[in-house]
């Protein structure tokens, strides 16, 4: 599963706040800062060419990933891959899962910050967060981003940022 890189890394601070020694009920602005100056922004960036393209010698950029249903499926050697945005809808998300490993399987959205006890300040957090039009740029403008996302969404994701 890919998610956008700025949504992913905001949830996965938020996740992992233990790692910079915060909790949850650190004041808004503090989080905020701790996750401009600490948090290991490029790491979605790089994801595919430090698991995929050394691991298995599979440059995933290389190759086409359709948008419009935000699926792609790849093959390479004895390795065979499913890759999918999390924003695709659940139903096409149980449908190539499903047809992938050849029998029916379910789904369900079960790691929602919206249910988890931070939900609050995850949501302070959001709405305080205000981000850099170079981080944005960073973030939309790297090979990760532009090779899943078409340039529209790309262009609507920044303005909602820019916009927060």
């Amino acid at each position: 599963m890919v998610r956008e890189p700025i949504a992913r890394n905001i949830s996965a601070f938020f996740e992992n706040l233990h790692v910079f020694a915060l909790s949850h009920e650190a004041p808004t602005d503090q989080l905020v800062k701790a996750f401009k100056a600490r948090y290991p922004h490029r790491l979605p960036l790089e994801w595919f060419d430090r698991e995929f393209n050394d691991g298995v010698d599979f440059d995933i950029f290389a190759e086409d990933f359709d948008r419009e249903v935000r699926v792609g499926r790849y093959r390479k050697d004895a390795f065979e891959f499913l890759v999918m945005r999390m924003d695709a809808e659940l139903e096409r998300q149980q449908a190539e899962v499903s047809d992938f490993v050849g029998q029916p399987i379910s789904l369900a959205v079960e790691n929602s910050s919206k249910m988890k006890p931070y939900a609050a300040a995850y949501r302070a957090f959001k709405e305080q967060v205000a981000l850099e039009p170079e981080y944005i740029e960073q973030m939309y403008g790297s090979k990760f981003a532009r090779h899943f996302w078409t340039e529209d969404e790309l262009l609507r994701m920044a303005q909602q940022h820019l916009a927060e």
